[in-house]
């Protein structure tokens, strides 16, 4: 009776502790979750905090650039406005802001040829800059896709011959077993064969 009375207990012990495995670890993967889920939520804060910052700059240049302009007297002046222009620009396409470089050239492209219609070929060279980052920008998108696509059909693709291979082993495996079952059973019947005529001459006299 005490010998089962205690098994009981270690039952009841055993489950309870499992019970209690079960809670922790179901806490442990919670407090993951949440813990991912913070930390994407911190960098997607971060990510559009760093956004908003490069917005507002390339806004409070253009509002420069902008005042600047009204205050351009000679053509030389604006000659070096837009060679400042034409650097700020490069500056922009070279760290990847392509539409903040649209978005100035914009802006300050009309108003500097309408005052002076001179610089404007300078202007056009700056847009063709623009253009030509922007297509470059595309195409990497673009080759981006087309990479991830291929590796998704390759990965399918590979799957595919892994499941065909398998079932060739199979059937490989399954002809040889019958094979081998067939030659097994030749075998015996060729000993069992034997052992009967071995002992039917036992039984003849004088046969042996």
């Amino acid at each position: 009776m005490k010998k089962i009375v205690f098994s009981l207990a270690l039952v009841a012990a055993l489950a309870m502790s499992s019970c209690g495995n079960g809670a922790a670890d179901k806490a442990a993967a919670d407090k993951a979750k949440a813990d991912s889920i913070a930390r994407v939520d911190s960098i997607a804060k971060a990510e559009a905090a760093a956004a908003a910052a490069l917005q507002k700059a390339a806004d409070d240049q253009i509002a420069a650039a902008t005042a600047e302009i009204e205050g351009l007297k000679t053509q030389a002046d604006a000659k070096s406005f837009v060679e400042k222009a034409q650097e700020y620009v490069n500056g922009l396409i070279a760290s990847g802001q392509v539409k903040a470089a649209q978005e100035y050239l914009a802006k300050i492209g009309p108003a500097v040829t309408a005052k002076f219609p001179k610089v404007a070929p300078l202007i056009d060279a700056c847009n063709k800059a623009v253009e030509a980052a922007v297509a470059t920008s595309q195409a990497n998108v673009s080759a981006a896709v087309d990479n991830a696509k291929d590796a998704a059909a390759n990965a399918v693709d590979n799957v595919k011959d892994a499941a065909a291979a398998a079932v060739d082993n199979a059937k490989d495996a399954a002809a040889n077993a019958v094979d081998n079952a067939k030659d097994a059973a030749a075998n015996a019947a060729s000993d069992a064969a034997n052992k009967a005529a071995e002992a039917a001459k036992n039984l003849i006299p004088g046969k042996k």
